[in-house]
């Protein structure tokens, strides 16, 4: 008798250990059902003429341990920070915001950006004019240059200023700008802010010392890190919410960035350390555009690229973007921007109106090893365009 009740206890135990494994595997879904789920969600998405881009091979989300199971950040709204009001922004700009997100747009620095880029711009105007003059006499020492050579001898030249601009396509990687490391932000934490905002300060100042504008880099010093940004920025709650490239500069201007401390990224709450001994700061931050929710001309971004280095962005977040694996993004979901990442190049014959090389933080299993190209005006890329300026008097300062 009581054999027989340890056995059916047993039994019971069973089924009820094979119910919650079930459970679970419904919520760990394998890889070929989550794809397939995801991209039956893009296909469903309307788009004139044919996708110019092919999916990426998945890779299945990570579920949290414990019976609360966070919503996958693509699910989330990404709503915006308040701050102040500028006169640099035109009423209908503002009202367009309050209207459209229920506050008024981040400003940047405003008089004080405008002081810094036009003397920048200026510096690379000046370049400019000598670097033609360099490519003239160029061009008339090698009549009989080869297309190659001619191609590479014209990027060398006229990098020097600012008529890179011309050119049909730009790749940083291509020209001696190192920009880092490919961040991976998680699949359910809405932290792409903070990888773009600290991946556009460490390209800020790695373009100054490529130009002869600063010394070198400390190589001694702590890097920064998104992980310690967003511990040191905002309250432990908050560690995966969304946020704003603008408030992150902002922080960044006034607080500083983080140097060293613990750089392990963990997209839990439990990770929110603020350990970092260093700081440092940025000399400025600046919309391209005076009416930045605007989607940006491709003239304005490309002098962004050259002069900046990168271009902090953003676009509409839709089910086929996680996707993306390789050609030119091409999708037609034109909502105000819900995603930053950084354009670092551009190819005018790219997909039918060319397309933007960006730098992603959805890891290397995106795109081509985390870059993609992105077609002008697709998902209202531009909106929101920032550059950020770093300071060629840059101090490391014990953070307090």
């Amino acid at each position: 008798m009581k054999r027989a009740l340890a056995v059916h206890l047993l039994y019971l135990l069973l089924l009820f250990l094979a119910a919650g494994g079930a459970s679970a595997q419904d919520d760990q879904a394998p890889i070929s059902t989550f794809e397939k789920e995801q991209q039956a969600l893009c296909t469903a998405q309307p788009i004139s003429g044919q996708r110019s881009y092919s999916f990426r091979e998945p890779q299945r989300p990570p579920i949290r341990a414990g019976w609360f199971v966070r919503k996958p950040w693509w699910q989330r709204w990404f709503p915006f920070l308040s701050p102040k009001e500028e006169e640099r922004f035109q009423v209908d700009d503002i009202r367009y915001m309050e209207t459209k997100i229920g506050r008024p747009i981040p400003v940047d620095q405003s008089t004080r950006t405008k002081k810094i880029t036009s003397d920048m711009e200026q510096f690379l105007n000046g370049e400019r004019e000598r670097a033609e003059i360099a490519w003239n006499e160029w061009l008339a020492a090698h009549p009989e240059a080869s297309p190659d050579d001619r191609s590479t001898a014209e990027r060398s030249i006229r990098l020097k200023g600012s008529a890179a601009v011309n050119l049909p396509g730009f790749d940083w990687r291509e020209n001696g700008l190192e920009l880092g490391d490919v961040g991976f932000q998680g699949f359910d934490c809405n932290t792409c802010w903070a990888f773009a905002s600290v991946d556009a300060v460490q390209i800020a100042r790695r373009i100054a010392v490529m130009r002869d504008l600063r010394g070198p880099l400390d190589e001694g010093a702590e890097l920064p890190s998104a992980r310690q940004l967003i511990s040191c920025m905002v309250p432990a709650e908050k560690y995966c919410s969304a946020n704003w490239h603008g408030a992150a500069l902002t922080f960044m201007i006034e607080n500083g960035l983080p140097l060293g401390g613990s750089d392990r990224y963990d997209s839990s709450p439990g990770a929110h350390l603020c350990d970092a001994d260093k700081i440092l700061r940025p000399l400025t931050w600046g919309y391209l555009s005076d009416s930045p929710q605007k989607v940006s001309t491709p003239e304005d971004i490309k002098r962004g690229v050259i002069t900046y280095g990168a271009v902090v962005t953003m676009l509409t977040f839709d089910r086929c973007l996680w996707l993306y694996g390789d050609g030119v993004f091409n999708e037609e979901q034109n909502r105000d921007g819900s995603h930053i990442l950084l354009i670092v190049g551009w190819d005018d014959t790219k997909g039918k109106k060319g397309a933007w090389l960006v730098k992603n933080s959805y890891g290397f299993e995106w795109g081509r090893n985390g870059y993609g190209w992105i077609e002008y005006g697709s998902n209202n890329i531009g909106q929101f365009s920032a550059v950020v300026i770093a300071d060629p008097k840059e101090k490391i300062e014990d953070r307090k």
